[in-house]
């Protein structure tokens, strides 16, 4: 089995994409078993924008997973957003195998999915779970999550970040 924090997996080496692979892979059987729980490989969210005196330029390896919650209803131009976004980033500085910045996120929101994807613990608030990749360069999986669809249904953002070792 795949360890998430074996070597570091900076964005965009061997090791990140085998990290999101792993992601994906416990992912798709929850995302097809239900109906009410979706899944985006998303490979389209890509962002330009300056910063300070650098312009930046990046190509979005992001996913995020959706469980509709039991109280939400249509979004409406005039709706509220209800639901719940968690965050963690698959990445990890180049000299760093990144097990609490942020290896710990991903397993602790990979437990989540699959337990509140379970119909008796559905959430009442849809919950997207979002490993986002780049966050160590500039939070680029954070600006890309802005240009996908499901970025305007949450009220309320839980970031589960690098916070043990020292941090």
């Amino acid at each position: 089995p795949l360890q998430i924090t074996t070597r570091p997996r900076p964005y965009i080496s061997h090791a990140n994409d085998d990290v999101r692979a792993f992601i994906l892979s416990r992912l798709r059987p929850l995302a097809s078993r239900y109906d009410y729980v979706h899944l985006s490989d998303d490979m389209s969210s890509n962002v330009t924008y300056v910063e300070s005196d650098r312009a930046i330029y990046f190509e979005g390896t992001n996913v995020l997973f959706k469980i509709d919650g039991t109280g939400a209803s249509p979004a409406s131009p005039e709706s509220t957003p209800d639901g719940v976004l968690f965050s963690c980033h698959y990445d990890s500085v180049s000299t760093s195998p990144g097990a609490t910045d942020d290896g710990m996120g991903v397993a602790t929101l990979l437990e989540l999915a699959e337990y509140l994807a379970v119909p008796e613990r559905r959430p009442r608030r849809t919950a997207i779970i979002f490993f986002n990749n780049g966050e160590e360069d500039y939070l680029n999986g954070a600006h890309a999550l802005y240009e996908h669809p499901w970025s305007n249904l949450t009220s309320v953002f839980i970031n589960l970040e690098g916070a043990a070792s020292g941090g």
